[in-house]
């Protein structure tokens, strides 16, 4: 499990990185103009491949103070002995609003409905700090989550027809079109086998709750 959450650290260092940040990473573009990039870790061997977050819709009342919400997607793949690898998997949430406050530092669980079978991800990985920042910026704080989950949640968007999701305790979105495309390309990007460790508590939960219990029908 440590090796799991090792690799899911790289994944939001890498994700955050900049040029001026000192990771010496190798990343392209894959081509025809995506917005899928390609890295790897010359040091670790690690490859990543990232779906870069682009806004979704919110749904619920207005007056939440929630600016925008974009929505993306990693994977990382570190080496072992001989042919195997550790792969980690995440969805990546960017998220501005008008608060004094952080929405998600002690709150980050996720509930997603893909075509009527529930996702969840119960436990709350508010104590995994390197998959969480926030700052201030003039549109107000941003903060950005990275939520590990297990491979057949990013192959089953990729797959889906209708996605809503709930981030937090109220902060409700929904994924389509566009968006929903994206990850129909990023799976097609993924390693052929490419799976999540067995041993990774983070990769969620599938529960029979019913999703108009979440406040949506």
């Amino acid at each position: 499990m440590r090796r799991v959450v090792g690799l899911m650290t790289w994944m939001a260092v890498g994700a955050c990185s900049s040029p001026e940040s000192g990771l010496d990473v190798v990343a392209r573009p894959i081509p025809g103009g995506s917005s899928i990039e390609r890295a790897v870790d010359p040091v670790s061997g690690v490859t990543s491949i990232v779906l870069t977050p682009s806004p979704v819709q919110t749904l619920g009342p207005s007056d939440l103070g929630m600016k925008s919400l974009s929505v993306g997607a990693q994977y990382a793949s570190r080496p072992l002995d001989g042919q195997a690898t550790r792969d980690a998997f995440g969805l990546v949430f960017v998220a501005v609003a008008d608060h004094a406050t952080p929405i998600f530092e002690r709150d980050r669980r996720l509930l997603l409905d893909i075509d009527g079978q529930l996702y969840t991800s119960v436990k709350n990985p508010s104590g995994l700090h390197s998959l969480y920042g926030a700052r201030h910026t003039d549109a107000g704080i941003e903060e950005r989550l990275v939520i590990p989950v297990g491979s057949d949640v990013l192959h089953s968007l990729a797959h889906a027809e209708r996605v809503k999701g709930r981030l937090g305790s109220w902060v409700m979105f929904e994924l389509a079109g566009e968006r929903l495309e994206a990850f129909s390309e990023l799976s097609r990007s993924l390693p052929a086998g490419s799976g999540a460790a067995d041993d990774a508590p983070q990769a969620g939960d599938r529960t029979s709750v019913s999703p108009n219990e979440l406040g949506w029908e």
